[in-house]
């Protein structure tokens, strides 16, 4: 089609270009080239063009004419790659096209300066125009970023350090392309066989397209990027055996599970009977192996060769293999955290089929350019390991690989304890509650609740244990911020790796304490029911009436302690414990002393003897609160003492009827106790003084609990079974009294399978005068708190938080937080809250 001339003249560019190419003018050449006029406009934030076979490498070429990018690729859909419309009405809407975006200002601002704090460098401005050629070459464009979740800066370091890396592939003997998988993946999905976008819609970042003569093989490349959009970095370089990159290995199972499909597919095409389909079928994967092609130019040399390929293919003269996946990780780790030789690693696991390369984010951008890096030599060494097929491909095992290091060039000196799981992706870059689907993504593919529940459910104590079925308790507590694509955070309380398995919950009133609270018991009692013996129980205290309502406790089998005839003996001895009736008696005036005002040593003794003579008297059994306080007003006058035993007694705390009293183990079996201190109005003092009382009768019960032996897990080391959770909603009440049993609890509860929560509106309240609770505290939920530092943080035992992290907390939305635990050194969630997660699960 010509372009129309104007004024019926044929004076023009165009005119004059045909008529000397097409007479018979000796010694003139024909140059041209695209004009950025046709898609720039200094007054256009957006700019959208059919695409008619524009190569992306040509579009950029056109927009950075001045030497300076204003403009950049937004999205790239060329015909070749159609997406299929889901409606006929709305196809027009469907055909190629190009989108070209402004960049914004603040955009190339966020750019430079992450550029800048990876680099440890001011000169970044250089390095921006670059990451923006580079990805508008291949097709990356921001749109693919933000599909891609989270910070889309943030990705666009992460693309390019992977995109400048592959340059030199082209150097090795078989040509090879990289493709944006977010442009080919409706295109690939067809060609399986299987159209439908897939559930979990997760998958890799890039394709690798290698085009040898015997074959043509395709490798997904799975990007992450973590430490530069204010989320904390680990202090280590991640290796395979990392459960840190257990999210980065489902995302490249779930692509490499689709290129089987398609490889099958062609197997079964190929050695029909129907010749038609074979062309048709041939012909659209040439296409997709001329798409990579257009987006990376080719050397000269090469250009016949694949030539020569792309007419074998269209003919179905090829044979199709998926090779392992990749995973580029690029973590900003300050470079003194690290030794100069160990700037990265790259390993290498048959079994699983995945390479890695492990890679210090400023190092990587700072040899982006230097292709005689030994850098690029050892990414050559990762992507060859990872196309290198022997033989047909099987399909790959979900496993925690046993790593078998090709290449382990500067390997980090890791420690299993503290690599930082950055697991990667979440869908959502702001703080947005209804982004995520805990129903769908607590199904990931490493994920515990696909084992066979019944095999455990039901299960005798004692009864012999199935221990290579699943990896424990694990829960989804939230969804990443800050990354890259959707991807839950978990926490592991059944992985033995995670230390103690106590919790520290801080936030302002209303931000989501509670309802991540409540996720946990949930969840944890779900999960529990479903991988070992029996659920784990829970004791909790309601000072706010916030876990009685009925639908909580039916959904985890709770029943409610209301503070009135409560049926348990305080005094009650257990016959595993072997303790004595003055310790025990002991135990309740040390709370009364503590709390109460105005007790001293002459009332101790005074008790002392009383708790005595009442023990001696009640040979059958243990004495009740109102026979010791008959005891005790029966050696004298009546006194402080006395009257806060009248409190108790005459108030019907607890039971005085020893028909009706159970035992404490018997009242946990099984169940979630709620003790309502809600119901004792403004008392706070015997709000208090119930609570030491239940945590004096949680501790025995810990201690003559029968340990359980960690086991073999699935895909971790070794499995911890999970028997009671302790939990203490505004927990400052009684942290402030310094007991020492519930230090005690938190420090020796690990080897009986317990754990302790406290939660509290600030962060100063963990740590008192003589005790800091925050040190047994392994995992943080921290939520809005208004004065919070990073010097505070650091105090918590998060080294990796400083002030920026702590000004973000400052002001996160209701229902977000900074989340801790094992594999998670520091980062951004968005919780996982009760009500919508079950809400999400139609209950």
């Amino acid at each position: 089609m010509f372009p129309l001339i104007a004024g019926g003249s044929t004076d023009n560019a165009f005119a004059r270009a045909l008529s000397r190419a097409e007479g018979s003018n000796r010694g003139f050449a024909l140059f041209s080239q695209p004009s950025a006029e046709i898609l720039e406009s200094a007054s256009a934030d957006w700019t959208v063009a059919g695409e008619a076979f524009t190569s992306p490498h040509a579009l950029v070429s056109m927009l950075q004419g001045d030497g300076s990018a204003k403009q950049m690729l937004w999205e790239w859909r060329p015909p070749f790659l159609a997406v299929e419309s889901k409606r006929e009405d709305l196809a027009v809407q469907d055909r190629p096209y190009i989108t070209i975006s402004r960049i914004s200002g603040l955009f190339r601002s966020e750019l430079e300066a992450m550029i800048s704090k990876a680099t440890e460098s001011n000169s970044a401005s250089v390095k921006v125009d670059s990451v923006l050629s580079t990805l508008g070459a291949r097709g990356i464009g921001l749109s693919t970023l933000l599909s891609n979740g989270g910070s889309q800066t943030a990705g666009a370091i992460g693309f390019y350090a992977t995109l400048a890396l592959s340059k030199t592939l082209q150097n090795s003997t078989d040509p090879t392309f990289i493709l944006p998988i977010d442009s080919c993946d409706a295109f690939l999905r067809k060609l399986s066989g299987n159209p439908q976008q897939s559930e979990s819609n997760r998958r890799a970042d890039l394709l690798l397209v290698k085009i040898s003569r015997k074959r043509i093989i395709l490798s997904p490349i799975e990007i992450k990027c973590y430490g530069l959009a204010g989320e904390s970095p680990s202090r280590i370089l991640p290796g395979l055996s990392d459960a840190s990159l257990a999210d980065a290995k489902n995302q490249l199972l779930s692509s490499m599970d689709l290129l089987d499909k398609l490889s099958n597919k062609w197997q079964e095409i190929s050695n029909g009977e129907n010749e038609a389909d074979k062309y048709l079928w041939a012909n659209g994967f040439a296409s997709l192996l001329e798409a990579a092609s257009k987006i990376q130019p080719l050397k000269l040399e090469d250009a016949g060769f694949v030539r020569d390929r792309l007419s074998a293919v269209a003919t179905g003269e090829f044979e199709l293999a998926t090779g392992s996946g990749i995973i580029a990780y690029f973590s900003n780790i300050p470079r003194r955290s690290l030794q100069a030789d160990k700037y990265y690693s790259i390993e290498f696991d048959k079994k699983s089929r995945i390479s890695l390369l492990s890679c210090q984010t400023g190092y990587a951008l700072s040899n982006a350019d230097n292709e005689y890096s030994k850098l690029f030599t050892d990414w050559q060494q990762v992507v060859s390991d990872a196309t290198n097929i022997q033989g047909p491909t099987d399909k790959p095992e979900i496993d925690t690989p046993v790593v078998e290091p090709s290449v382990t060039q500067t390997a980090p000196d890791t420690d299993q304890k503290d690599r930082d799981i950055s697991e990667s992706t979440n869908g959502s870059g702001t703080c947005d509650a209804g982004s995520n689907n805990p129903s769908k993504s607590d199904r990931g593919v490493i994920d515990s609740s696909s084992v066979d529940s019944n095999k455990y459910i039901g299960a005798q104590e004692g009864q012999a244990f199935p221990q290579d079925l699943n990896d424990g308790v694990r829960i989804n507590v939230g969804m990443l911020l800050d990354t890259m694509q959707e991807s839950p955070a978990w926490y592991a309380p059944g992985d033995t790796r995670l230390n103690q398995m106590n919790i520290g919950i801080v936030g302002d009133l209303g931000t989501g304490k509670t309802q991540i609270i409540k996720t946990l018991i949930a969840r944890i009692r779900e999960e529990s029911r479903n991988t070992q013996h029996k659920a784990t129980s829970f004791l909790v205290f309601d000072y706010k009436n916030d876990y009685q309502d009925p639908d909580f406790l039916e959904k985890v089998d709770g029943v409610v302690l209301q503070p009135e005839n409560m049926p348990l003996n305080i005094f009650a001895r257990s016959k595993k414990s072997g303790i004595n009736n003055r310790r025990r008696s002991m135990e309740f005036f040390d709370v009364i002393q503590r709390i109460y005002p105005g007790v001293g040593p002459v009332q101790r003794q005074r008790f002392a003897e009383a708790a005595g003579s009442a023990f001696e008297e009640c040979t059958n059994r243990d004495p009740v609160l109102g026979e010791i306080l008959e005891r005790y007003m029966s050696l004298g006058r009546p006194d402080s003492v006395s009257s806060i035993l009248s409190d108790f007694v005459y108030g019907n705390i607890f039971t005085e009827d020893p028909t009706e009293i159970r035992s404490f183990e018997d009242l946990m079996s099984d169940s979630v106790v709620v003790v309502n201190l809600h119901g004792l109005g403004s008392d706070q003092t015997m709000k208090n003084a119930i609570v030491i009382l239940f945590l004096n009768l949680f501790y025995d019960y810990m201690k003559n609990t029968t340990k359980v032996s960690p086991r073999p897990g699935a895909n971790i080391p070794s499995v911890r079974h999970i028997e009671s959770y302790l939990l203490v909603d505004e927990a400052n009440n009684i942290m402030k009294y310094n007991f020492d049993v519930l230090q005690q609890l938190m420090l020796e509860s690990r080897e009986f399978g317990f754990g302790v929560i406290l939660a509290s509106q600030f962060l100063s309240h963990f740590s008192s005068s003589k005790i800091n609770y925050a040190e047994p505290l392994n995992t943080w939920f921290i939520h809005k708190v208004p004065d919070v530092t990073g010097k505070q943080l650091a105090q918590l035992g998060l080294p990796e938080a400083d002030d920026y992290t702590a000004d973000r907390i400052k002001s996160l939305e209701n229902l977000c937080s900074y989340y801790s635990s094992y594999g998670y050194r520091g980062r951004f969630i968005n919780d996982n809250s009760y009500y919508k997660l079950y809400s999400n699960l139609g209950e």
